[in-house]
């Protein structure tokens, strides 16, 4: 079992992947928090982090009156902050006279959308194979983890529709909550990313087992006609003005902090 102190005062206790024993968890507990150090750390935060929660479980089951009431209270109601691949995160906020500060995991899903204009004035839609409607729509997905936002985009129009793209600039973005997909239910941020295809003789190939069909839709017949939603619509017309005004939010990148970062902004190519 590994302690250490975070920059916040807080105790992080990383626990091993073998097996542990109840009476020498607890004996461990007692010697950090009987060091003047640790009981500095004390007033701040308790966190568990362990790839193994049934030993945890077992210890919260414990009648020990060897550890402070406050780390006990802990055991007792642990706070499940999060779960990763690997990892259970547990906090436990010990004092009673101020408030839990940590923040919650993040909450917010990302997402974005590939709207692929051709020279034909056409625009590239798909329908979902298991869609919450018949409409078609932006071919488009989540963005990986380390991914940038254009890059996510051009990769996920390649994945459904078989179509290589190039990045011309951001629209807009929505932001609404309580995404409606089961196991999620966080809030939602959807870029829309204005794409050129790369190659305009290239045939579409649709992935099969996510996409029914795809098809190039002319402009006009979608903005007018009952194929695409009015939210939808709503996306292809701010691509519209931004190709009119030839204004988009571009990128470029920074180095900070000993890493490079995207900055995102308005940009006029006129």
């Amino acid at each position: 079992m590994k302690i250490t102190e975070d920059r916040f005062k807080g105790v992080i206790i990383e626990l091993p992947d073998e097996e542990i024993n109840e009476k020498s968890f607890e004996e461990e507990l007692k010697r950090t928090w009987q060091s003047g150090k640790q009981l500095e750390s004390a007033a701040s935060g308790f966190t568990c982090l362990t790839e193994r929660t049934r030993p945890l479980l077992i210890c919260y089951k414990t009648d020990s009156v060897n550890i402070y009431p406050q780390v006990q209270s802990v055991l007792y109601n642990p706070e499940y902050h999060h779960a990763k691949k690997g990892k259970v995160v547990l906090l436990g906020w010990l004092p009673t006279d101020d408030t839990n500060n940590v923040p919650a995991y993040p909450y917010t899903g990302i997402g974005v959308g590939g709207l692929v204009i051709n020279s034909n004035n056409q625009v590239l839609m798909v329908k979902e194979k298991y869609a919450f409607s018949e409409y078609f729509k932006l071919p488009g997905g989540h963005v990986d983890k380390g991914e940038d936002l254009h890059i996510a985009a051009i990769r996920e129009v390649k994945e459904e529709t078989g179509i290589d793209a190039k990045f011309k600039g951001i629209v807009q973005f929505r932001h609404f909550h309580d995404m409606p997909i089961e196991g999620h239910f966080c809030s939602d941020i959807y870029f829309i990313i204005l794409l050129e295809p790369e190659d305009e003789t290239q045939t579409i190939k649709i992935q099969a087992n996510e996409i029914q069909c795809a098809q190039w839709i002319n402009i006009e017949d979608a903005l007018s006609g009952n194929s695409v939603s009015e939210h939808n619509k709503g996306f292809i017309k701010a691509a519209r003005e931004c190709l009119e005004s030839n204004t988009f939010i571009n990128i470029r990148k920074e180095e900070a902090f000993e890493r490079v970062f995207s900055m995102w902004s308005i940009k006029n190519d006129s």
